[in-house]
């Protein structure tokens, strides 16, 4: 009964209006319009900030071309869809923006390492510049030297030379020789009876002729220009640079010693025997005295001595200057002939005799002496207060050796006092003899002063 009539054909619905084809909407439409539809505030937003078809134009026409998702398909499917299209052509993620602060931290990122790079290149070729010119420029440290110690053997003939020289050395008596010494007697005719030589006791060697002072002209000490010496005069070698002679030479120097010699003639030949031997590496000068003092070249009668010895009485220290001279051979013959002529000071006008304007002289030289000669034959004036003032006068203690011709007992004894102050040593010429030692300290007893 619901069948259509036999014969008739069943009526047929009417067609569905067609709809006319939509027209392709662009990818950023579709894209905006699905998210609009899920959350219009969250990742839709967020793509509209950033076009992510820019300079994409293959990425648009994909997309385009893609099959049109089913209308049924929720907004969360088409965000997906999009995604994996974007991955395969390696476009940005529209749905992750990049900021302007990330942009620029990014770029200051990719600045710091730029700098720190360039600035530890700049820092390792400092250090390479720095490390080539240590090792091209700067000088090396001198090595230290090896010091090698070499022990050389003695030729075999060293020790006979040795035993020979202490064989030619002069020999010190023993202590018993003092009762067996004579006087050296000779076969030749002479006016004149040689003294002896005493070391700690007489001895029998002749005072004044030259023998007894032998080895003391090569004997340098080595120093070299103005090095100096050994020096001898009426008594032992002394070792010395400058020495300076300060010998009596008032009228009481006229006076005869046993034998009938002047002890001025013993002075005189004493002196330039051992001016003679003294090497020329030393220096030396002679200060001749009687009431004042005065040197080569002067006379002591002359206005300049006569002088200088009224300022001396009057209690003035005048100076004079006193050079040094070289022992050279020129110079030591200029004053041996200056000290073979060299008169005594008068016995009216020599102002008679005192120790301390010639001492003074001899310290106020430009350089001081290493050893200083005093030599005298009689009382001075001025003795006491001399021995007293003396280490005012040289409180360095350059050592004074003091010779006392003909005169024992206390003056002899002051200048044995002054030779102990100032570490010299004292000697005595007596009845033509030489003593030293001991034995020159004997003959200070008051017992021996002479008789007036």
């Amino acid at each position: 009964a619901g069948l259509p009539p036999q014969g008739k054909p069943a009526p047929q619905p009417p067609p569905a209006p067609r709809r006319p084809p939509a027209s392709p909407q662009p990818l950023s439409q579709s894209l905006a319009a699905a998210s609009a539809s899920v959350t219009p505030v969250t990742e839709a937003s967020e793509a509209a900030s950033v076009s992510p078809l820019g300079g994409e134009p293959e990425a648009t026409e994909a997309l385009v071309k893609a099959p049109a998702p089913a209308q049924t398909a929720s907004p969360g499917g088409l965000a997906a869809a999009a995604k994996a299209a974007l991955s395969a052509k390696k476009i940005p993620d529209p749905t992750k923006p990049v900021s302007a602060v990330e942009t620029a931290i990014e770029s200051e990122r990719h600045r710091g390492q730029a700098m720190a790079w360039l600035g530890a290149g700049v820092l390792h070729a400092l250090l390479l510049f720095l490390f080539l010119f240590w090792v091209l420029a700067v000088p090396r440290m001198p090595q230290p030297a090896i010091v090698v110690r070499a022990e050389v053997p003695l030729p075999p003939d060293a020790t006979p030379q040795m035993k020979s020289l202490q064989q030619r050395l002069p020999q010190k008596p023993s202590s018993s020789s003092a009762a067996r010494s004579k006087v050296i007697t000779s076969d030749s005719v002479s006016p004149v009876v040689a003294p002896e030589v005493e070391e700690l006791t007489i001895t029998d060697e002749p005072l004044g002729a030259g023998d007894s002072f032998g080895y003391g002209s090569g004997w340098g000490d080595g120093d070299g220009g103005g090095g100096g010496g050994v020096v001898q005069f009426f008594g032992e070698k002394e070792k010395a640079k400058r020495v300076a002679y300060i010998v009596d030479f008032s009228y009481s120097m006229i006076s005869n010693v046993a034998g009938g010699k002047k002890r001025i003639d013993t002075l005189k030949d004493e002196l330039i025997d051992s001016i003679g031997k003294l090497p020329p590496t030393m220096q030396f000068n002679i200060i001749y005295f009687s009431g004042a003092g005065w040197t080569a070249g002067e006379d002591p009668e002359g206005k300049e001595f006569q002088e200088r010895l009224q300022a001396t009485m009057q209690g003035e220290n005048p100076k004079l200057r006193v050079p040094w001279l070289t022992a050279e051979a020129k110079v030591k013959k200029e004053q041996t002939a200056i000290v073979e002529a060299m008169p005594l000071a008068g016995q009216e006008t020599g102002g008679g005799t005192m120790w301390t304007p010639p001492l003074r002289l001899a310290l106020q030289m430009r350089q001081p002496p290493d050893l200083i000669y005093l030599l005298t034959d009689g009382a001075a004036h001025d003795s006491h207060t001399f021995v007293a003032n003396l280490l005012k006068l040289n409180p360095t203690k350059i050592p004074i050796h003091t010779i006392a011709m003909e005169i024992p007992g206390d003056t002899a004894k002051r200048l044995a006092e002054v030779a102990e102050k100032t570490g010299g040593k004292f000697t005595i010429i007596l009845d033509g003899q030489l003593y030293t030692g001991e034995r020159a300290k004997s003959y200070t007893d008051p017992k021996f002063n002479p008789v007036q």
